[in-house]
């Protein structure tokens, strides 16, 4: 269960990112160690034109991200074809993913086969949420975690 404290701090800390954009790897790391999470990222626009606006995994995860699989994002690129406020469990968009070079190559090798997916905005150009995991026997999809990510 999250505490009012760790709500509070994560509140602050996405006030404080709006404010200051090189705040935002804090509130993500707030974020990810709220929800148990392997990292969490911002993104700004669509499919071969999405660029990282922060993200919280190591160097080598962003890195190769950055330099080839943002392109084949299949798992955000359902995100950013969604309507803005659902949040999506990881089994639901992976499933998509599962026989793909993305999945493969990338989301299975640095654990991120799980997760919660949100579109933050509305109009052409998307912005979105992940909080990524690794396959677990139970799903990171919670009720609890979906209540607070939904309340930030």
């Amino acid at each position: 269960m999250v505490t009012i404290d760790e709500f509070s701090r994560v509140v602050s800390a996405i006030y404080a990112s709006s404010i200051r954009s090189e705040d935002w790897p804090v509130a993500l790391a707030e974020i990810s160690r709220v929800l148990g999470a392997t990292g969490c990222g911002v993104f700004v626009g669509a499919g071969n034109s999405r660029s990282v606006m922060s993200i919280t995994v190591p160097d080598e995860v962003s890195t190769r991200y950055r330099e080839h699989y943002y392109a084949i994002d299949s798992v955000l690129d359902a995100v950013e074809n969604g309507p803005a406020g659902l949040i999506r469990g990881g089994p639901e968009l992976v499933a998509l993913t599962k026989h793909s070079e993305f999945y493969a190559d990338f989301m299975r090798p640095f654990g991120m086969c799980d997760g919660l997916f949100l579109r933050l905005t509305v109009g052409t150009t998307p912005t979105s949420f992940l909080a990524v995991a690794p396959e677990r026997s139970q799903p990171f999809e919670t009720a609890e975690r979906v209540k607070f990510l939904s309340a930030v």
